[in-house]
């Protein structure tokens, strides 16, 4: 449930090959938890704060790693200016090796 259910995690279908974290948490107030893969543990902490989700996502070197969010999502590492809009959502690669924060309204 909590990988597949609230994170929204698709493992890779082939060696090398991308995973997706699609994360739902609506109001839950936070998570940490780690997902480990062959490639090294996918990091993962939220916070609900002011009515808004922030999490962090530190994805290990080597790994592809694209996180579905609203196209409404914003960044505190960064600007996300990649990862094209469809249907409201936007689909962004994370940088490996170092944490990425993000910040999607819980309403």
């Amino acid at each position: 449930m909590l990988l597949f259910g609230l994170l929204g995690f698709e493992p890779a279908e082939q060696p090398g090959g991308l995973f997706k974290l699609r994360p739902q948490l609506g109001d839950l107030q936070g998570l940490e938890t780690n997902i480990h893969t062959a490639r090294g543990p996918i990091h993962f902490k939220s916070q609900l704060q002011d009515g808004a989700q922030h999490f962090t996502i530190t994805s290990p070197v080597n790994l592809k790693l694209n996180v579905i969010v609203t196209a409404s999502a914003s960044s505190e590492t960064g600007p996300l200016t990649t990862g094209a809009v469809k249907d409201g959502w936007r689909e962004l690669p994370i940088p490996t090796g170092r944490p990425t924060s993000i910040r999607i309204s819980a309403r």
